[in-house]
């Protein structure tokens, strides 16, 4: 009777520490899943809205010209989806609030595209619905975030 009682109580504490293993295993899993969203660059349908120039001087007395380039995110697909409704809920507050998302573009002698044109939009997630964008591309063309 000794040795069964001894078998099972080394058997329960195995299963308690197989079962912990694969706990701590799946919950490691999903912290660093959610950790790499969170690093890699996103990818976006948008609409381009307007696309305004403006020459400046610099300090040298050098002319540049700057374009702001506005778009909307039509839709967060790369998101994981229990992040999905969480940006675009933000994204439709922050467009009620503050119009389309602008992005200044320098270096470029001209920018193809006209309203309501198709572009995507490059970003990354920061967290509770707040991206930054880090470039858009038009047609062929490549357009970096000062």
């Amino acid at each position: 009777m000794k040795l069964q009682q001894k078998l099972i109580g080394v058997g329960c504490v195995s299963a308690v520490l197989i079962g912990g293993y694969f706990w701590i295993d799946r919950n490691f899993h999903n912290v660093t899943t959610a950790n790499y969203e969170f690093k890699r660059m996103h990818v976006a349908p948008g609409t381009l809205k307007s696309v305004s120039a403006v020459d400046t001087k610099t300090p040298v007395g050098d002319s540049v010209r700057t374009y702001t380039v506005c778009f909307t995110i039509d839709s967060f697909s790369d998101v994981p989806r229990d992040l999905q409704s969480e940006y675009a809920q933000a994204e439709r507050t922050r467009i009620a609030n503050d119009g389309p998302r602008c992005l200044r573009v320098r270096n470029q002698r001209s920018i193809e595209g006209t309203p309501e044109e198709a572009v995507q939009v490059y970003y990354l997630l920061y967290g509770h619905g707040a991206i930054t964008v880090e470039r858009l591309r038009i047609r062929s063309q490549e357009l970096n975030a000062m």
